[in-house]
């Protein structure tokens, strides 16, 4: 039956070792569901191109396929395994594998981008009216990982690209609740990843609002705008990191990492800070106890400067180069130097 064809994701493939990946991804396996609904043919999508955002009017889908292709070689690269499936599938409730959907081994064989590419074709965005079955899909879903992964301790990206509210957003909630636990006190570790490809606020707020209705449920949701609006919402709340488009695909891409996951929510406290830096400088020895200890703030200013100094600049997505992280900003809240009394810095959650 080829409505079960792809209920073997990545069936006795061992998971591979990962490599060279921007920040550590704690997820084994990735799943993503590429929205091919007609809204994505609105003119409003945003692109990049050698990292600097064209200027000239692109459609959604245009926006979508870039971000694909970003996060497939990204995954090629790093070692990650990844599924990848049209929301509206040539045949309503039927995945047929290499027709709507392809399974892409992270081994760094490039040549095995070619098999995506004719999911991306335009010709494969179809008029649904306004059906976005992300509640069909999620359930379809939820029966290939349980018939593989509920037992195996490991956890899996759930990532979904799209520009609409789900056609039925009750059933949706329920279909990931149902994903989440499958079977009574039985639970999938799940990271749910949102890459939303429209500026609509009521699309933005129901994504963001899941992380409140699911609760403790996943291991995390990370709702991502394109890598300028992203930008823009971290230079508000961590103006002194330079979220360069590298991170930006990282995060795309899905990347079950707490750090990553508040970047955008935030100042980051003392320790999610130290989680970064000793993630983006791997040669920099700098134990967490340490922060208590503020005599040696000198002696990390100048070796974080070091390191930060040997990363080199980067270009930000408003098409400056800057250093990795302002130094100054950052030994002041790693150790917490120049607060003013009383005031905590971790937010209120």
């Amino acid at each position: 039956m080829q409505e079960l064809e792809n209920y073997n994701l990545f069936a006795d493939v061992p998971v591979s070792q990962k490599i060279n990946e921007v920040i550590p991804d704690k997820c084994v396996i990735s799943i993503y569901i590429i929205d091919n609904s007609y809204t994505m043919m609105t003119m409003d999508g945003k692109i990049f191109e050698n990292s600097f955002l064209v200027n000239k009017q692109v459609s959604r889908w245009q926006e979508n396929v870039q971000r694909c292709k970003q996060i497939a070689e990204y995954n090629i690269k790093r070692g990650q395994n990844a599924a990848y499936y049209l929301l509206n599938s040539s045949k309503p409730g039927v995945w047929i594998n290499g027709v709507d959907s392809v399974q892409i081994l992270g081994d760094s064989d490039m040549s095995a981008l070619d098999t995506l590419l004719p999911l991306l074709e335009v010709s494969n965005v179809r008029d649904v009216g306004e059906s976005v079955p992300l509640g069909s899909i999620t359930n379809y879903i939820s029966s290939c990982l349980y018939y593989q992964y509920l037992h195996e301790k490991c956890t899996v990206n759930y990532n979904i690209l799209t520009d609409g509210l789900p056609e039925n957003r009750n059933r949706f909630v329920r279909e990931l609740e149902n994903m989440l636990n499958p079977i009574g006190s039985t639970k999938l570790a799940i990271f749910i990843t949102i890459n939303i490809c429209t500026d609509d606020e009521d699309v933005i707020d129901f994504y963001n609002e899941l992380d409140d209705e699911l609760g403790n449920e996943t291991c995390g949701i990370d709702v991502i705008d394109d890598w300028l609006g992203e930008s823009q919402e971290i230079l508000d709340v961590n103006p002194y990191i330079c979220y360069f488009e590298r991170m930006h695909i990282a995060r795309m891409a899905g990347c079950f990492n707490e750090s990553m996951d508040h970047i955008d929510e935030f100042e980051l406290p003392p320790e999610l800070l130290h989680e970064l830096v000793t993630t983006l400088l791997p040669d920099l020895i700098f134990p967490i106890k340490d922060l208590k200890i503020r005599t040696k703030s000198d002696y990390y200013t100048e070796t974080i400067s070091h390191e930060v100094d040997k990363f080199g600049l980067q270009l930000n997505a408003f098409g400056k180069k800057q250093k990795l992280f302002d130094i100054e900003k950052t030994i002041s809240i790693l150790f917490k130097l120049n607060q003013p009394k009383n005031k905590c810095i971790i937010p209120c959650l």
